[in-house]
């Protein structure tokens, strides 16, 4: 079953500019077609009144627009005339009459239009015949409304919507269908000539309680003798002056608009038709009202003449702010553009400006930008502007203690704008805020949050010294100026925290660098101690061990010349440490020049010495070709001679070795390794491989000083890479490193 909704009629107040645009074009419509009336031709009534009900139709985007009369019985309804689109059938073959139901009728006799659309609740609820008949007509909305003609329903003017099923007619389009339907039906009532002249009669009526449209009755010498209300009330005029006949029409036309008025009588004399022109009317005050005007013959070379007019004032108005939108609106896109591009230091300084273009665009006092810091309760001026550059913010606006502003503070903290066109607005509880507001001269003021919901607030303030009129399309533009200004001030501020970060950063690096020069000339001082203070007493042991042995070969027995010779062992240890430890702080002190280096040729080159050097040995080699990575090559030539002297030595045991080098391509990743076929080591041990003078095998098994693997791991670190090993007891060791992205760069 379909629900329908009834809503009464009721003037409803011109909210927005989009809404006086639409009744000013009501207006103009109800104008037009009550025109269209005056003096139609019996033999072109007919498609008049279709073509008005085409033209009502059109401008409600519904179906169907009908006209129907009322039956001297009161059982029924006839369409006497209607319109429908494409694609639908008349009404009059659906349905030649259309049954009179009772609560239709009720609201009818009781003067009020109604508006039904289906799919909607409502109560109260028509009755079951009203769903009914909605159904059976395949309607969807409708809106109709009663026309009276002498105090009697004679009819009903109506539109409908099969197509759209959400569609809602808002409620002055009652004023459209009633007027127009009046006149229809008096003047299809009256086709004969008394008919005629009585309906003009009718018409007049009809005119005189149009509070759209001002009507004047106009002799041809211009005097006025007849004026509904609004047409009084256009021109500025009294019905004690009308009753005096002082009313002239030349008297209320400025002098550039009355050959208009001219060439519109000498038109309707040639029988042609006037369509409306736009002009001004002028008021005893010497004010101007922009109407929209139309001239009509009362009869053909009637002395009398029927002018129209709808006062235009406020689509002027509408149209005024409309520009001024459009102007607000290019100031915040170019607004929004410069602060988008600005340096973090120049966004104060275009704020500023902004501050007093808006200013002056709407007429304040002063504007104020407030920002909380550590005190949430606490508003400090940081940008503002004065429309008097000789005016000084009073010192107590410039640190707003919002504890003491509390209806203040709690619309601030709820995100909430607080606009007052006059103080008037402030509610009892604010008297703190009127008498702060009244003793600086504000009569205007609006405040709009920032960073609403954050933990940073603060707010724009906007203060006149008369009262403010702003638009709801002006408030909403002044929130996004708002929001523009917010993001930019938060941008700036982090820019600022950036700076002061890298500065603090920078200071760090300079502390750093300034200690690892101190620890690099503690460590030169340390290598030099080692090089020479140590040597020295290590080369005086030797010396003396062996001129021990040398010259008092009959004292010493074969055990004191073993310990001796233990001693000079221990020397020569003792110097290859050193050798090791001199090594590893010139490869800490060492900077990295990036190079391509062919690891494959160094490994090579590496394999040949070894083979030179103990030519005895058989190790096979197996060197992937091609193997090119970027770094410094003295250094990597140390980690792999390393790496292959390790190799070579854990493989010592083998009669038959094999060594070998490659990489492998893990993810985005390059894995060099060196594998043998040697003693390997418990892999659980691994960790402790390259620390410097950890060893896994004893001196006596494989000699070495426990500082090569190091070596090799401050090498890699240096690269920006990672060393590891794995290995298994006499079954070998693998070794793998990486050496981090700008190695990976020349990978083939």
């Amino acid at each position: 079953m379909t629900s329908v909704t009834l809503e009464p009629t009721s003037s409803e107040p011109v909210s927005d500019l989009a809404d006086a645009r639409r009744r000013l074009e009501l207006q103009s419509l109800v104008a037009t077609l009550a025109s269209s009336f005056i003096n139609v031709a019996p033999e072109q009534l007919d498609a008049a009144v279709c073509e008005t009900l085409e033209a009502v139709g059109l401008f409600a985007g519904a179906d169907r627009a009908v006209l129907a009369v009322f039956d001297e019985t009161d059982t029924s309804w006839k369409v006497s005339h209607e319109w429908f689109g494409g694609g639908l059938l008349p009404l009059k073959e659906q349905m030649p009459e259309i049954p009179a139901l009772p609560w239709t009728v009720a609201q009818f006799r009781a003067h009020c239009a109604i508006r039904i659309r289906s799919g909607v609740d409502q109560d109260p609820e028509p009755g079951q015949p009203e769903i009914e008949l909605l159904e059976a007509l395949g309607l969807h909305a409708v809106m109709a409304t009663p026309v009276f003609v002498d105090g009697k329903l004679v009819g009903a003017a109506a539109v409908g919507a099969a197509a759209a099923a959400d569609i809602a007619w808002a409620r002055d389009l009652a004023a459209l269908l009633e007027l127009p339907g009046r006149i229809m039906l008096d003047a299809l009532a009256r086709r004969d000539s008394e008919r005629v002249r009585r309906g003009n009669e009718a018409l007049w009526r009809s005119f005189c309680d149009c509070e759209v449209i001002g009507v004047f009755i106009l002799d041809r010498n211009g005097r006025l003798l007849e004026s509904n209300d609004t047409g009084l009330r256009v021109i500025g005029r009294s019905r004690e002056e009308l009753a005096c006949g002082a009313i002239e029409w030349e008297s209320a036309t400025p002098r550039e608009y009355r050959s208009l008025d001219l060439f519109a009588v000498e038109r309707l004399d040639r029988g042609g038709v006037v369509l409306p022109w736009e002009k001004e009317v002028q008021r005893p005050d010497g004010s101007r009202i922009p109407v929209l005007a139309t001239l009509a013959s009362m009869a053909p070379r009637a002395p009398e003449l029927l002018a129209l007019c709808i006062d235009l004032s406020e689509r002027e108005r509408a149209q005024r702010e409309l520009l001024r939108s459009n102007r607000f609106d290019r100031l915040l896109t170019s607004l929004s553009r410069r602060l988008i591009t600005l340096p973090a230091e120049a966004i104060d300084d275009e704020i500023s400006g902004a501050l007093a273009e808006v200013g002056n665009f709407f007429d304040l006092g002063r504007i104020g930008l407030f920002e909380t810091t550590g005190n949430a309760d606490v508003e400090e001026l940081r940008l503002g502007w004065l429309a008097e550059p000789s005016q000084r913010v009073p010192r107590h606006m410039a640190r707003l203690e919002l504890a003491s502003l509390p209806w203040w503070r709690e619309r601030l903290r709820a995100g909430r704008a607080m606009y007052l066109p006059t103080l008037d607005s402030l509610p009892p509880e604010a008297a703190a805020e009127r008498a702060m507001l009244a003793g600086n001269g504000v009569k205007g003021f609006l405040a709009i949050p920032l960073y609403p919901g954050r933990v940073s607030h603060g707010a724009i303030h906007f203060a006149a010294f008369h009262p403010l009129d702003l638009s709801d399309q002006h408030l909403a533009l002044l929130r996004v100026f708002c929001d523009i200004i917010a993001s930019a001030r938060e941008r700036k501020r982090a820019e600022e925290e950036l700076r002061t970060a890298g500065d603090a950063l920078e200071r760090r690096v300079h502390e750093r660098r300034a200690q690892l020069e101190a620890s690099n000339a503690e460590l030169e001082a340390f290598a030099y101690s080692v090089s020479h203070d140590l040597r020295a007493p290590l080369r005086t042991i030797d010396g003396l061990s062996h001129a021990l042995l040398e010259d008092f070969p009959a004292e010493f027995d074969q055990d004191a010349r073993a310990l001796v010779r233990r001693m000079t062992q221990a020397t020569a240890r003792m110097s290859d440490l050193i050798d090791g430890l001199l090594q590893l702080s010139r490869v800490v002190r060492t900077a990295v020049e990036w190079n391509p280096v062919d690891l494959s040729a160094v490994v090579g080159d590496l394999a040949t010495e070894q083979r030179t050097a103990d030519p005895g040995r058989t190790v096979a080699f197996d060197i992937a070709p091609g193997i090119v990575a970027r770094g410094h090559e003295g250094l990597l030539r140390i980690a792999l001679a390393q790496l292959i002297d390790n190799a070579w030595k854990f493989t010592a045991r083998r009669e038959s070795a094999h060594i070998w080098f490659g990489v492998e391509q893990h993810g985005d990743e390059r894995v060099f390794f060196l594998r043998d076929d040697g003693a390997g080591f418990d892999s659980t041990l691994a960790a402790k491989l390259f620390g410097a003078f950890q060893r896994l095998h004893g001196v006596t098994d494989f000699e070495g000083h426990g500082i090569g693997l190091a070596t090799v791991e401050r090498i890699i670190r240096i690269h920006g890479g990672r060393v590891w090993a794995r290995g298994e007891p006499d079954r070998g060791a693998v070794v793998s490193f990486t050496l981090g992205a700008a190695a990976d760069r020349c990978s083939p």
